[in-house]
């Protein structure tokens, strides 16, 4: 999430990396109820200030054994000031978070600008590319042909996205995913996790999931968790 601050003090750079993205900013009513925000926090401290001075003078003033009551009643009218502008301050903190929550990250200077992925830039190549003598076929159609992938079938399960692996076809996923772990585990220093695949609305809010992808995200019906999207989500 970008910081309110830098939004504040580079708002022209913040407006041209969201039109890379091609989104509209909306940036001046943000920044705007930012300073709206700074201002009701400025008097509510200066209140709080004064309020302390008057609260100094109504103590020595009892003791002295003489009237207080104007002063008292100032601190009183400056209480009610302090509470309304406090809760003012709230209201702009949660609409600015809910703003923020809702703007994306920038896009580095190297990244090309283009409509779709289409315009795309090769940035570096590894490896010779192989050449066929034939049209070669794509992992659907040579897992279907093995009998090692059944995608009807996990549609009449589940639905479209998903995918059945069978025999050869799970042991490959399987040993794939044991590979992967004893890599990284043993060589490369990384400790293994076992996360919950539950998470709470602020685990999602966190790593960016909500409120940007609410209505893709699978949600229990009467409890607040959500099923993770990646592992990202539980180990960020």
């Amino acid at each position: 999430m970008l910081d309110i601050k830098y939004i504040r003090e580079n708002l022209e750079l913040v407006k041209v990396g969201l039109a890379r993205r091609g989104q509209a900013s909306g940036l001046e009513k943000l920044v705007d109820l930012d300073g709206r925000r700074r201002t009701s926090l400025q008097d509510s401290e200066a209140l709080k200030n004064k309020k302390k001075t008057l609260s100094a003078e109504v103590g020595k003033l009892k003791q002295q054994g003489k009237d207080a009551a104007p002063q008292m009643e100032e601190v009183k009218e400056i209480n009610n000031r302090i509470q309304v502008l406090d809760e003012q301050t709230r209201t702009f903190e949660e609409e600015i978070n809910q703003a923020l929550l809702n703007i994306p990250n920038l896009p580095h200077n190297t990244v090309p600008e283009g409509k779709g992925e289409t315009e795309n830039k090769v940035e570096r190549k590894w490896g010779e590319k192989p050449a066929f003598s034939f049209k070669p076929k794509n992992h659907v159609e040579l897992g279907e042909r093995l009998d090692i992938l059944d995608l009807k079938r996990a549609v009449k399960i589940a639905g479209a996205r998903f995918a059945v692996f069978k025999g050869a076809g799970a042991g490959l996923l399987r040993a794939l995913i044991q590979f992967m772990m004893d890599v990284q585990t043993r060589e490369n220093g990384y400790v293994e996790l076992y996360p919950p695949l539950l998470v709470n609305a602020d685990s999602m809010t966190g790593t960016g999931q909500l409120p940007k992808f609410e209505e893709d995200l699978f949600k229990l019906r009467d409890d607040p968790f959500y099923l993770i999207p990646t592992a990202e989500v539980p180990v960020t």
